[in-house]
């Protein structure tokens, strides 16, 4: 008896939760839930029999089958008649219901018309035995399809739980009708008056029922609630002071709290402008680091050994990824604190694309890709766009294709836009693992990593794909993507055409050092002044301009090398000049020369302040090149014979 007391308070408990304390719905729900018992199990039971007898119709068309087939098929095994084998098994499968025939004769080809399907299948299995002599021959095997039996009960299921709710419904409404004139009406009735007091004047005005029977529940309830009324009318004004007090301390914690955030937004902006200004000290060292390795594994001298190339490859390596880890860092500063311009110039998709499928070609080959390129049919793509920008969201979603892929396909895809403002979309896809779609929503947050491969496979700052979205956003390009986990995923990029829009901004992005050009003939001879106040950059640049015979003359203060120009001791055809140095900047240089009148050669400034008023002011100053730093020794012999010529 204990025991059932304690399960009826809990199920009591659980049913005030979850419904509710009126007896109205309490009584709606007991209805419902019974009606609902009810339904469901005669549902269940009728579409059961229903199930038993289909399939006993199916076994039925078996046993049929069986015995108008099995003694010929047994027949045609034993003469090793393929024909007639082939015929008895096309008669079965095109009898109605059945979707697979197999026939697997011990001494010929099985022979098989169909597909299985194991989820919705009734499979008819049987050895073939001839009979004398007694001879294993081999098996049969039937499969018919349930889809329709399946098809039909979802039809009944469908048809009579409405049936059966329309009932419920309709009994639920008469309950209600009955519940609402003996209870819900005087309570609504209560409710209502209760709501309507005004504190401050109905201070005696009592609380009465309509058409209540003295004695009842319902009447005990009114003496309570004119009781608390009072009481409530006591503290009125003790609670009133208290709200306004209340409403005056959240208007201060508020004011508190819009302060400290815009306190952190700044705080967010200066740290943004900080990593955005470090650019100069972080590049100049990689400076000489990338171009003194990479001059060291040319071994020109012939003088390292192996181990000596590896170890120069290693630092050349090392010095790249530190280089596009510090890029990833800065693009991301430089976003967030709107100094990332665009520069809409002229250019050929399809060679842009042709570069970084060669970029990629050996990773793909390491692992053992299957690295496929289609353009479509298109031959040539000219758009104006930014072309750093877009080589590198190209590079990134290649590089991430690859190396979430660990065997399979990543494939390379141009094709003409569908949808209107993009002139084409560029699709890069792959069968690698794919990504949870409870993780779409963050895929482009930064520093953040999908997190699906094993930690010594994993690498990068997850930078990635969020400055792939900025970058889009930022030329106008719209990025989509579909993934599904173990199957693969599909990047979209909707490129925009901007030939009718005016001029763009500098861009500001750089490229990771690529392979120095062998023919060194234009440089050589060629008179160099180099201005530059780190030393470790004079050493870099004079050496690889020197290996081009290149003679080269550097300074570390400008100042100095303008004595020299201005007395003709010095009498160079190119001039590479840093901007940022003591005493006398880059700019205070092309001012003085300017001011002076001075004829000089073409000036190149080299530069890790890569934004567009940098580069705007230097040309209007008379600078006829621009080039960031870490310096690309193969674009500045490029803008060194351009100005030459």
């Amino acid at each position: 008896m204990a025991n059932s007391k304690v399960v009826y308070s809990f199920f009591e408990k659980l049913i005030i939760n979850f419904v509710g304390k009126t007896i109205s719905k309490r009584l709606i729900f007991f209805i419902l839930l019974f009606s609902s018992f009810i339904t469901l199990f005669l549902t269940a039971a009728q579409l059961y029999t229903d199930y038993i007898v289909d399939i006993s119709e199916i076994d039925s068309r078996f046993r049929e089958i069986d015995e108008a087939y099995s003694q010929s098929i047994k027949q045609d095994v034993w003469n090793l008649d393929t024909q007639q084998i082939h015929t008895a098994a096309k008669g079965i499968f095109q009898l109605q219901g059945i979707t697979y025939v197999e026939i697997t004769p011990n001494y010929l080809e099985p022979i098989i018309y169909g597909e299985k399907d194991n989820e919705s299948e009734k499979v008819f299995a049987k050895k073939l035995v001839y009979d004398n002599p007694k001879t294993d021959l081999g098996k049969l095997e039937i499969r018919a399809d349930l889809t329709v039996i399946y098809d039909k009960l979802r039809n009944k299921i469908f048809s009579v739980l409405i049936s059966q709710a329309i009932k419920t419904f309709l009994v639920t409404i008469f309950m209600f009708f009955i519940v609402n004139n003996l209870v819900i009406r005087h309570l609504a009735s209560l409710d209502r008056q209760a709501r309507n007091l005004d504190l401050d004047e109905d201070v005696d005005k009592p609380i009465k029922l309509e058409k209540t029977i003295y004695g009842d529940e319902l009447d005990g309830l009114q003496e309570a609630i004119n009781v608390m009324h009072h009481q409530v009318i006591e503290s009125y004004k003790e609670i009133k002071n208290y709200n306004e007090s209340l409403e005056k301390e959240v208007e201060r914690r508020t004011f508190l709290y819009k302060k400290a955030k815009l306190e952190a937004e700044d705080a967010n902006k200066g740290k943004s402008a900080f990593l955005a200004n470090m650019s100069h000290e972080l590049r100049t060292p990689l400076n000489s680091v990338i171009l003194l390795s990479k001059l060291l594994s040319k071994n020109s001298a012939k003088n390292l050994t192996e181990d000596q190339l590896k170890q120069a490859n290693i630092i050349h390596n090392a010095g790249s990824d530190l280089l596009e880890l510090i890029s990833d860092i800065l693009d991301l500063s430089k976003i967030e604190a709107g100094k990332m311009n665009v520069q809409f110039d002229q250019l050929n998709l399809i060679e842009a694309l042709a570069y970084i499928k060669e970029m990629f070609i050996p990773l793909a080959q390491k692992k053992d890709l299957n690295f496929k390129f289609d353009m479509n049919g298109i031959d040539k793509a000219i758009i104006y766009q930014d072309q750093g920008k877009l080589n590198q969201i190209f590079k990134n979603l290649v590089s991430n294709a690859i190396k979430y892929t660990q065997e399979g396909t990543v494939k390379i895809e141009l094709k003409k836009s569908n949808i209107e403002d993009y002139k084409y979309v560029f699709t890069v896809s792959d069968t690698g693992v794919g990504i949870d779609k409870d993780k779409f929503d963050k895929l482009f947050d930064s520093f953040y990593q999908v997190g699906i491969l094993k930690e010594s496979e994993m690498s990068g700052t997850g930078l990635g794909l969020n400055i792939t979205k900025n970058l889009s956003d930022l030329i106008q390009c719209k990025l989509s993507f579909d993934s599904e986990r173990g199957v693969g995923s599909q990047f979209h990029v909707y490129i925009k055409d901007h030939a009718d829009d005016s001029a763009g901004l500098y861009n500001t992005h750089t490229s990771i050092l690529s392979d120095m050009e062998e023919n060194d003939d234009p440089l050589s001879n060629l008179e160099v002044m180099l201005i530059d106040d780190d030393e470790r950059n004079i050493f870099s640049l004079s050496v690889v301009l020197e290996d081009s015979q290149a003679k080269v003359h550097s300074f570390q203060r400008a100042r100095e090398a303008l004595d020299k120009l201005e007395d003709g001791s010095v009498k160079p055809r190119i001039i590479l000049l840093d901007l940022m140095m003591p005493e006398m900047t880059g700019k205070d240089f092309l001012t003085y020369v300017k001011e002076k009148n001075l004829s000089i050669p073409p000036v190149i400034m080299l530069t890790a302040v890569a934004d567009t008023e940098t580069k705007d002011s230097c040309l209007n100053l008379g600078a006829t090149g621009f080039i960031t730093k870490p310096v690309d020794f193969s674009e500045l012999r490029k803008e060194i014979i351009k100005h030459l010529s």
